[in-house]
């Protein structure tokens, strides 16, 4: 019997230093992955950044802060991974900001033909039909679940205080460019539908010759094909057919996400919350996030111009904002010998210690 239990002690000994062998080589891989931060772009990033302060946003003026094309080009794209509440604001803000500085009304979104006619529906009826907005959300859950949440709702509803008092010709108009239920057997990729959606709309609606803001998943902003894929997202489509674009990509550290299990994460926390999906580690890292943490605080919500002329992200092949994945998914490499991080976003959002989407059940 001793012996017996001698010989289980020594191989839960053996069996443990396995793992912490292990977890320590987890550990190191990925502190070299991120490596240190380096001067030049910590003073890059100093120089070239915008304290998010929505009020600042929705005040109205151009801000200097962005580059003159961003006023400039036909859309405006702001990419998130689903799931932070903080990003809802940043959306709101930003889409506020466009109406009143150039105008923009119609605001794209990821969800089908049927999902925006209820908010526009909804933004249109008087007085609030909070039915309506339920209904939306509900929709929602079906295709972006991480989103589905109270703040998502809160963001409509102030989107439509704020169209009240627009007049006729500027009032907010929703158009979804997802794929219904009708369009998946036709052969295309879910993006190539969105760009199809798109073209329909501007002509079905007469919105030809207007400027866009759209909020999708990060994926989907992206302005060129990732390295070794022959796939093309959403903004890189329409790059192609000629439209000017602008990319805004949302990223975090020390944050806290509402991840509902699904398809990629079939076991989550009972609550669907987890601070597991920061990008500063273990799961997902972002090449560089050591610049960006060096000269921000702790729950903070910065905006970086990355695109100005001297911006050391402007140079082809440098290895910044690759995001690794680990145990689930693929690399999001934003660079390669023949672009740099630039060609596939210009600006992103560092949130800081940012919050989950609360559930509707809640």
């Amino acid at each position: 019997m001793r012996r017996t239990l001698k010989l289980i002690l020594v191989f839960l000994s053996f069996l443990a230093l396995v793992v912490l062998f292990l977890l320590t080589i987890f550990w190191f891989r990925n502190r070299a992955f991120l490596g240190n931060p380096e001067e030049e772009f910590m003073g890059y990033l100093d120089q070239n950044q915008f304290d998010f302060n929505s009020q600042k946003l929705v005040k109205g003026d151009k801000l200097p802060f962005f580059n003159s094309d961003f006023y400039q080009n036909d859309i405006v794209l702001l990419g998130e991974i689903h799931g932070y509440a903080d990003v809802q604001e940043i959306d709101e803000a930003l889409f506020i900001h466009l109406n009143k500085t150039k105008g923009t009304r119609t605001y794209l979104i990821e969800l089908d033909e049927a999902g925006a006619a209820q908010l526009n529906k909804y933004l249109s009826t008087s007085p609030k039909d909070n039915a309506l907005l339920e209904s939306a959300v509900l929709k929602l859950r079906e295709v972006v679940p991480q989103q589905a949440g109270k703040q998502w709702i809160q963001k409509w509803s102030n989107l439509y205080d704020y169209n009240l008092n627009l007049p006729t010709s500027a009032k907010i108009k929703v158009v979804g460019l997802d794929w219904a239920e009708h369009q998946k057997g036709q052969g295309l990729s879910r993006d190539e539908i969105m760009v199809e959606n798109f073209k329909q709309a501007i002509q079905n609606e007469g919105l030809v010759g207007e400027s866009f803001y759209g909020f999708f998943g990060l994926m989907h902003v992206l302005q060129e094909k990732l390295p070794n894929s022959d796939y093309s997202y959403l903004a890189a489509r329409l790059k192609k057919e000629g439209y000017t674009l602008s990319s805004i990509v949302c990223l975090d550290v020390e944050s806290e996400v509402y991840l509902p299990a699904n398809d990629i994460m079939p076991i989550t926390p009972k609550d669907g919350k987890t601070k597991l999906m920061s990008m500063n580690g273990p799961i997902i890292l972002l090449k560089g996030v050591l610049d960006f943490m060096a000269i921000t605080q702790p729950h903070s919500i910065t905006l970086f111009n990355l695109n100005k002329s001297y911006s050391p992200y402007r140079v082809k092949g440098i290895e910044k904002l690759h995001v690794r994945i680990n145990f689930i998914g693929s690399d999001i490499q934003m660079v390669s010998k023949e672009h740099c991080p630039t060609d596939f976003t210009q600006y992103i959002v560092f949130m800081r210690g940012a919050k989950p989407i609360t559930p509707l059940n809640e």
